[in-house]
């Protein structure tokens, strides 16, 4: 009797922290909007061994399987996952404990094999159905010129470290990203403000740690521009943000980019438009990479895509395509689910209203994870502060506490960190064209606005 208790103890436990990480409901349908959608649409039927591909798939890179599914009486404490396998090809996708309902799989990596599809369920059922699949066929790179941008220093790793292999990619980080998590304090007593040396150490990982990747420090741009404060910055668009507690001046001096940022423009919205007008007119781009507005749920990342559009609104010959990203998932920050190393499906939603006009699933070989894996190391926002000294008694008591609690939960000790979310066998992309971004900015900024008033 009292093991009985303390099972179900130890369950109850296990999904309430959980769902402090996975708070919406798991058991609806996921819906998106594929009505203004590029991509082909097939329908297949699917078995409980699986499926075969239509002949058709050949020249397509990324495939998105929407079928219902089921989970197990061990899928509500333990995580679900789908494996696909064909001939020699294998990936694995999985889902939110407890899922039920209709779900997106990404099959982009067994597309290369044109034949039937074998599927496997760990914790995970599914009856037999009449499925939809939806393709899609992006242009190759080639000799694009690539602008990613990043809300701060790191997002560009996060979301795009596999394209930074192009020759022709460039970076411009908008934040100074003053909003370290580390104590600094503590490390160093006399180091003076702590917003002014987190905004130096992330001003350097943002010129620095895309070297990594190849892209020489001229060109990665930092604008310097205070963590945080971009929502506001466009609700007063003349008003001067320039921070007290670090030197925006000088942190734009340590660019090296032969593109010259105004050392007298303040720092306003309308000195961000002027930079990012300068920049997009001297590179050029034909491909921009920014986060998607809304569905990226941080206000910083959102208002970089506006600032984005409406540079672009005034430049003539503005890109053609344009691919977007989510860093932040809109319903929980715990998507991508599962461990590193596995495939990125499309984020959860359930209103039925999150557009998708194109999807883009890159692949990234083991080396690549890898060499993603020591990038996102080298930031220090998303590494562990060090610890100097002898711990306390009370520290000692937390970090068992801690260690313990990944047993009981079935959750790392920062479960939400991004060397398990962004450190995966694909990079995942919302395919856009200039009218469609420029709508969805417009429409995000629309609700802000109103929502200010």
């Amino acid at each position: 009797m009292a093991l009985a208790i303390a099972v179900v103890s130890l369950l109850v436990l296990r999904c309430r922290a959980y769902r402090r990480q996975v708070a919406f409901d798991t058991g609806c349908d996921c819906a998106y909007d594929f009505s203004g959608s590029s991509g082909k649409q097939f329908s297949v039927q699917v078995d409980a061994k699986g499926f075969k591909l239509p002949e058709q798939v050949g020249g397509f890179d990324t495939g998105f399987l929407e079928m219902k599914l089921g989970t197990s009486w061990a899928g509500r404490f333990l995580d679900p996952s789908l494996e696909l396998v064909s001939g020699g090809l294998r990936t694995s996708v999985f889902f939110e404990r407890g899922v039920s309902g209709t779900r997106q799989v990404n099959i982009s990596p067994i597309l290369a094999h044109d034949g039937r599809i074998s599927l496997r369920g760990r914790h995970l059922s599914w009856k037999n159905q009449n499925a939809t699949l939806r393709l899609w066929r992006n242009l190759p790179l080639k000799d694009d010129r690539i602008l990613v941008v990043a809300p701060h220093p790191d997002d560009a790793e996060i979301a795009a470290h596999g394209l930074c292999s192009h020759r022709h990619l460039h970076i411009v980080t908008i934040s100074a990203g003053n909003n370290l998590s580390w104590n600094l304090a503590r490390l160093e007593p006399r180091s003076g403000p702590q917003a002014a040396l987190a905004a130096r150490l992330r001003t350097w990982d943002s010129l620095t740690v895309p070297w990594m990747a190849g892209i020489l420090p001229e060109r990665s741009i930092q604008l310097a521009f205070p963590d945080g404060r971009l929502a506001e910055m466009h609700a007063a668009p003349q008003k001067n943000f320039t921070p007290e507690d670090y030197d925006f001046a000088g942190l734009r001096a340590m660019n090296q980019s032969k593109i010259k940022l105004s050392a007298d423009g303040g720092c306003s919205w309308e000195s961000l438009l002027v930079d990012l007008r300068q920049i997009i007119s001297e590179l050029k781009p034909t491909l921009i990479v920014l986060p998607f507005p809304k569905y990226d749920n941080h206000l910083d990342h959102g208002f970089t895509t506006v600032a984005v559009c409406e540079a672009l609104r005034t430049l003539a010959g503005p890109p053609a395509r344009l691919l977007l990203y989510i860093n932040h998932g809109l319903l929980t920050e715990h998507w991508p689910f599962g461990p590193a190393g596995t495939a990125v499906s499309l984020p959860p939603n359930h209103d039925g209203r999150m557009p998708v006009h194109g999807l883009w699933s890159r692949p990234l070989a083991p080396e690549a994870q890898r060499e993603k894996l020591l990038a996102l190391e080298a930031m220090h926002d998303l590494r562990e502060a060090p610890g100097l000294g002898i711990k306390t008694w009370k520290e000692i008591f937390r970090t068992v506490r801690g260690e313990v609690g990944t047993k009981v939960h079935g959750l790392e000790r920062r479960p939400n960190n991004y060397f398990r979310r962004a450190v995966r066998a694909n990079e995942l992309f919302f395919v856009a064209t200039w009218p469609q971004a420029q709508s969805l900015a417009e429409s995000f900024a629309a609700k802000w606005q109103a929502k200010g008033q």
